[in-house]
Parts: structure tokens; sequence; C-alpha cells
């Protein structure tokens, strides 16, 4: 920033905005949020406003942009969604009642992890703000979703840590990437493939952040596999075992962290209180890029935000239980054969808001009144839903039904205290019911300037007392409604993941009619039979009749399965088919089929279609043995692994040895590693003498794809 124009006001800003590095300050005057200096620059090329200056006529201006207030949400996440942070600055003082320059604090800084404005949300989408934690062969991740309040953490050891921990926050795909310092060149050697500098953002013992001289306000992009995510490396010592222990203990209100999963995993709870601790400092009050799944398009049947982001999550994580799976299938069957059920419970859950967001909202201190009507309408279709599901037969409806609190002490509250159509903001008046509360019936007595009176009386006293820091202020009403709401967080939480688990189930019921989908069987053998199976997205999008297909697998006759074929034949067609059947089964779903028997798969492995990566000096052969190298090393006698025509990025010999060799150490070859041994394998050669090489050996079999041309019907 320039040295001069150090005017009252330019001067606060730049102590603001020492204390918040690494951000784009937002700074309040009046009805506007203005930008100085750099972040002016920044704000007008990425909101494309208009760059102006203050103090034109010296001979050095400062560069300037803003936004009406009212609007700021909007340009916000804008900037939120490009990876940027903001810094909210308030008017903390009425500026009618100072002569001097009004006061101004940061109230919130947003980060592209910790959004919670509806602005910033996608309400059928999570959005999680990941920690790493790793030392020797341990590595632990922990997963915030600020919004809803879910909270994950996971710890791996061995060999495999780093690739197992990468594949989850790959599966959990979060827009914020926590780590630190000491962690940098495992994450660049690991997961960010990128060459652009990161922009580190360590947490001082005093909780404001700060940042090395020079970086930028945005970080650039981590890539693992299809996830984007900003990179925050932060300050060490939050990464200790003691400290994040400690606040873990403090947030959940429990003495053991037993319950949590966490005992004796050190690397976790490190994670786990490094990403607690970050989003608790940039919500500190003091007054899209995530690539869709095309087939989830195709299953969700939801009716609400929480449901859809729950489905999302199955999809995503798979079980690998057959408890949970089965008990999933056995509620969508249920569902799936009693339409009068399904259809009347969906009709109830359309009139569900999103509850998870809402209470993340309540316990942040950013909820409206309507939140709090909008929370007491979804909690009046409670009882409604006990009555429809009162004769269930599956054990996990019936479970989940119990769940479901009517929580008719909270609903009693909001409804005795908050008008049914409250204004959008508190200071707007006509909140809380006449009669609710006394003192408020008689401060609404007072004349309209109630306020000047109050204020007059605080100066009186100030005099009489001697007391500089006396202050009057009006019984905050609606503050105490929403405090006794939030203090049955835990329930209200409980009975919001039970109704999104039932809008799940009913989707994939809803699904299952629709599409023709059937309830697979599952088994702990380990045969993959689908007969006349369907890919479900070509199924709905492409306007003629799909044509089925059937596959058997298994672990002794029929382990390598390898497809030959025209081009265009559908050989590709059937191995995609065949890995979105198994996830759709394991996610609790009907699969597209006349008839499936699966076993409980511990991974999908795939190496399907061509694309380079020549942004990060690799080509679509590099992409392609980087890919199968991973496949080999990782995949068990509880894999499907799918490739695509392996080997077709080089020379014909060349392929036809890798393509040898990869199917030999897959699924044919004695190792000393015998975990890794006879993973069921479906492959689409290029040449049929891949196929030739291969026919002696014993599990080898062959399909053959083919064009059948007939009269159109």
């Amino acid at each position: 920033m320039a040295a001069t124009n150090t005017t009252p006001m330019v001067r606060q800003y730049r102590e603001l905005k020492a204390q918040h590095p690494g951000t784009l300050l937002f700074f309040r005057l009046g009805d506007f949020y203005e930008l100085f200096f750099e972040d002016a620059v920044i704000g007008a090329r990425e909101l494309q406003i208009t760059l102006t200056a203050r103090h034109k006529e010296s001979g050095d201006p400062i560069p300037m942009c803003g936004v009406p207030h009212h609007s700021a949400p909007n340009y916000i996440a804008k900037l939120v969604r490009k990876g940027y942070r903001v810094a909210i600055c308030e008017q903390t003082e009425d500026a009618s009642k100072t002569k001097k320059l009004v006061r101004r604090e940061v109230v919130r800084v947003v980060t592209p992890g910790t959004p919670i404005d509806p602005q910033l949300l996608d309400p059928r989408e999570s959005v999680y703000l990941a920690a790493l934690s790793a030392h020797g062969n341990t590595a632990g991740a922990a997963f915030l979703d600020i919004s809803t309040g879910e909270f994950r953490a996971t710890q791996a050891s061995g060999p495999e840590a780093w690739r197992l921990i990468a594949a989850d926050v790959e599966s959990y795909a979060p827009r914020e990437l926590l780590f630190p310092n000491a962690l940098a060149p495992l994450v660049r050697a690991g997961l960010d493939q990128t060459h652009h500098r990161t922009a580190p953002l360590p947490l001082t013992e005093g909780g404001n952040p700060t940042v090395r001289e020079g970086a930028s306000a945005r970080a650039p992009s981590l890539t693992v596999g299809s996830l984007t995510a900003t990179l925050t490396p932060i300050d060490d010592w939050l990464w200790q075992i003691e400290d994040c222990a400690s606040l873990l203990l403090k947030q959940f209100g429990v003495r053991s962290l037993d319950g949590y999963g966490l005992t004796g995993k050190d690397e976790a709870i490190c994670a786990a209180g490094a990403c607690l601790r970050y989003a608790q400092e940039t919500q500190r009050a003091a007054a899209a890029h995530i690539q869709d799944i095309i087939y989830f398009d195709v299953v969700d049947e939801s009716v609400t935000g929480m449901g859809a982001r729950l489905l999302r999550a199955w999809l995503l994580r798979p079980s690998i239980r057959r408890g949970e799976v089965e008990a999933r299938h056995g509620a969508v069957a249920e569902l799936h054969a009693s339409h009068i059920k399904r259809d009347r419970l969906r009709v109830l859950l359309k009139e569900v808001a999103d509850v998870e967001r809402l209470t993340g909202r309540l316990n942040l201190g950013s909820a409206t009144p309507r939140d709090l009507v909008a929370l007491r309408r979804s909690l009046d279709q409670v009882p409604l839903i006990h009555e429809t599901l009162a004769s269930s037969q599956s054990s996990l409806l019936q479970v989940l039904n119990e769940t479901a609190d009517e929580l008719a002490d909270v609903r009693s509250l909001i409804a005795a205290a908050i008008e049914d159509d409250p204004p959008a903001k508190v200071v707007e008046g006509g909140v809380i019911r006449d009669g609710y509360s006394t003192e408020l019936d008689e401060l609404r007595s007072v004349s309209r300037d109630a306020k000047q009176t109050i204020a007059n009386l605080e100066a009186e006293e100030r005099a009489r007392s001697g007391i500089g820091s006396l202050r009057i202020r009006f019984n905050n009403v609606f503050g105490l409604v929403c405090r006794q709401v939030a203090a049955e967080t835990v329930r209200i939480q409980a009975t919001a993941r039970a109704l999104a688990c039932l809008d799940a189930l009913a989707a994939l019921a809803e699904t299952a009619v629709r599409r023709r989908f059937v309830l697979p069987v599952m088994h702990d053998g380990d045969e993959i039979e689908i007969v006349s199976g369907r890919h479900p997205v070509i199924e709905v999008f492409n306007d003629e009749p799909f044509i089925p297909n059937s596959v058997y697998l298994n672990n002794s006759s029929d382990r390598l399965l390898i497809i030959t074929g025209p081009n265009m034949g559908g050989k590709s067609t059937v191995l995609r088919q065949t890995a979105i059947v198994c996830i759709l089964a394991q996610m609790g779903s009907f699969v597209p089929a006349e008839k499936a028997r699966l076993p409980l798969l511990d991974r999908v492995w795939t190496r399907v279609g061509a694309s380079d990566d020549l942004a990060r000096g690799r080509s679509t052969f590099m992409v392609e043995m980087t890919e199968t190298a991973a496949i080999l090393h990782s995949a068990t006698p509880r894999s499907l692994v799918l490739l695509d025509e392996i080997g077709r990025g080089t020379a014909t010999f060349d392929g036809l040895s890798i393509a040898w060799a990869v199917a030999e150490y897959l699924q044919l070859s004695d190792h000393r590693d015998r975990t890794r041994r006879r993973s069921r394998l479906s492959a689409s050669p290029r040449t049929r003498s891949r196929f030739k090489v291969l026919r002696h050996r014993s599990g080898a079999a062959r399909r053959h794809a083919a064009f059948r041309i007939g009269a159109r019907a």
C-alpha cells in the first residue's frame, strides 16, 4: 500500500487490513462496502465493476471500488467461488452519535471452506473444509461442513496411508484443504501437481490470521483426481495433539473422545482440532468447481436439500458393510412396494426446510426470524410422518421413525414467540408476538422514539454514577428465543438426519419405480452376475431403446473377462455399466437390470477413456500409466478392475506387452503379497491378439460385442 494519503479512515483501513492479510477486505462505508488499494484492483477485475480512485486530485490516488451493502452477499459469493477469502468489516457504532471516526471491526471472514450464507451454498451439495495431518507412516484427515455441523475424521497407517487419505479427500471433495507448514512438501509431492505457489495462512495465538509477505488472497488449486480445492498451509502449533484434543472435548462437551472413534488416533485428532479451530476463527463474531456426477441426476428424486446431500454422500462413499447395505435395500423395497406410503411420505417431506443448515445458522448467530418459522413448520411434519410410517416392517424405517423427534417444546416456543409471517430481518420489527414478553410490550407502548429515550437515560445515568462504560439496552427477546432453540441442537440435528435419510430412501424407491430398477441380491461370495443390465444415463438421455448386456465374473473360472468388438460396439458402455450397477447396489439403491447378484466390493477401479494433462506435462500415455500403476498397487481380491484399451497410447506391441503384464499381475500370477492377486478384471483390448496371448490361462474368458442390423419396428 502507498504511504501517503494517511487520513484517519485510511489509517483505520490499513490497521484492519494488517490484522487480516491474505483476504479481500470489504470495508463498510455507509450504504456501501468499499475495497481499496490492491484489493480494489482485484475486486474490480473479478467482479467486473468500475475501478475508480480516492483523492484523484493528489499525485498518489488510492484505487477503490465498491458495491451496495444490500447486494454484497452476491458479490462475496462470486469471490469465494473463485477461491478468495473475504473479510467483512462493519461499522460497530452509530455514525450519527459520534463526531469522531466511526468504530469498525471485522465481524467475519468467509473462505471457500467456511460459507454459511445461502448465496454461497448449493442446497443439494455439501461444502467441506478438510484438514490433513501426518507423522511418519501415519496420516489423518478431518472433514467439517460448517453449514450443517457434519464432522468426520479418519486415520490410516502403513505404506498405503497417504494414498488412502488422498482417496478420502477426493471422495469428500472439500472446497478448502488445511495442512501444517511442515507437511507442505508431502502435500505438494502427493497431491498438488501444479506449479503454482501456495498461499499459506498461519494462525497466531491471538487468533488473527497472518500470512507471509507477498502471499495472495487467493490460493492455487489442488488437484486430486477430479478434485479442485483451495490450499491453506497454517502454523504448526495448531497441530499439537494436546491443543487439538482439548478443543474437541470443549466443542463436543464431553470428557472423552471414545465415542467419536478418535481414541489412539493422534493424527486424526490433530487434523480434526486444527480444522475446528480454523472454522471458529473464520466465523468469529465481534459485535464451484466440483464436477457433477452425471448419474447422480438419474437417481436423485429427493425433495429436500438434506436428502440430496445424503444421496450424494452415499454415491461418493458406498458402504462396504453388508448389514447397512441390506438395511437400506429393505427400506427402499418397502417404499417401492407401497406407493401410498411412499407418495404420502414425499408429500410431507416437501414441506420440510433445510433443517441441517438452518440449525447451523442458528448456532452461528446468523438465523433470521423466517428461519425459526421454517424450523417450526418443518417440525410440524414429524407427527404426520410418524403416522405414515407407524406400520413399517423395515427395521431401518422403524429406527428412523423413532429417531425423528417431534420436538413439541421447541415448536411451542417458536409458535408462542414468533409471528407466523415475520419480516426478513429483526431490525424491521414485528417479529415477536404481542403478549410473549411483558417488557417488550411495554416498550412498544412507549413513543416511537423509544431508542432516543433510552439513549438520553443512558447519558444521564453515566453522569450520575460516574461509570463511563454503563450501557442500557433493549431486552433482545429474539436473541433469547434463538438461544433457547439452539440449546436443543442435538435433538434437532438428530431429527434432521432422520428426515434426510427418509428422503434419500424414498428417492431411491421413486427412482426404482420410474426407471424399472430391481432389488439386487448381496452375498458373501465372489460372483458378479448382472442379467440384462442397462446403463442408466444412456437409457434416460438416449431416444433409442437401450440394448441390455449381461455380465458374469468370479474369482475362479471367470476372473478375467476380455471384451472385443468394433468401434462404437458398446465395449466401454459395458465396463461403465458394470461399475455403476455395483456402486448403486452398495449405496443402497435398486439397480438397472432384470436380475443382479453382487458381492461387497472394497473398491471399483477404472481406467476408461483417454485424456491428457498437458498443463502439468503429462501426455495421454503418462496419465494412463499413472492411473494403471495406482490400480496395480492397491487392488485387492475384493476389488473390481475395469480397463479400457490399456496400452493404447503407445506402439502396438508395446501396448500389447503392457496389457499382458497388467492382466498377469492382477489375475493370473502368484505374488508374494497375496492380498493383491486375483482381483476381478474386465478389460476391453485394442486388438484381438491381446486375447490370444491370454486365453490359454485358467480364469480368462472372452466376450464379443457386435451389431445386429435389422428393420426398425
